[in-house]
C-alpha cells in the first residue's frame, strides 16, 4: 500500500494491513531514493518471497532490483530507521 525509501538498498514496505516490512535489495538501486513510485513484482504467491520478487523503480530509466532480505518491523524499530536515515 505504501512504501518509504531508506537509501538505494534498503526501503519500507507498508502492507493492506498495516503491516511494515524492511526490504533488502539484493544491489543498489540508483533511482530509489529518488523515485516518485515503484511497482512490487511479485510472483503467484500471495506473499512477496526473496531472490524471487524484486522492485521496479518507475520513471524515465526504469531499474529492476531483486529482494535479497524481508524483515517485519514493529513500530520502534521502524521509527529508529527513519530517524538513523535522515
Amino acid at each position: 500500500m505504501g512504501w518509504q525509501s531508506l537509501n538505494e538498498r534498503y526501503l519500507i514496505l507498508r502492507s493492506k494491513q498495516g503491516r511494515r516490512f524492511l526490504i533488502k535489495l539484493l544491489s543498489a538501486c540508483n533511482d530509489l531514493p529518488f523515485a516518485n513510485s515503484i511497482q512490487v513484482n511479485q510472483g503467484s504467491t500471495r506473499n512477496l518471497n526473496a531472490k524471487f520478487d524484486s522492485i521496479r523503480v518507475l520513471g524515465q530509466l526504469q531499474q529492476e532490483c531483486t529482494i535479497d532480505s524481508i524483515y517485519e518491523l514493529n513500530a520502534l524499530q521502524r521509527q529508529a530507521l527513519l530517524d538513523f536515515s535522515n
